[in-house]
């Protein structure tokens, strides 16, 4: 069994469900999972939701996230 399974979206809703596991070691499980939470970029969507951040910072992120994505091709 893999690590970590992805269940896309459940009912309605766009939430996900990511399962980590690790027999005992609960800090191995943590460090683990912020693994794939940062790998997948659930992370930095969660932080976006998480407070609310002016128009001017939202283009710059934006226009480097552009960026990175020109630099990686």
């Amino acid at each position: 069994m893999p690590l970590c399974e992805r269940i896309k979206p459940m009912g309605a809703e766009r939430s996900y469900m990511v399962e980590v596991f690790v027999n005992g070691d609960v800090d191995r499980a943590l460090k683990i999972l912020k693994r794939k939470l940062s790998e997948d970029g659930d992370q930095s969507r969660l932080k976006e939701r998480k407070c609310f951040t002016p128009q001017g910072e939202r283009r710059r992120r934006k226009a480097a996230k552009a960026a990175r994505k020109r630099r990686n091709r």
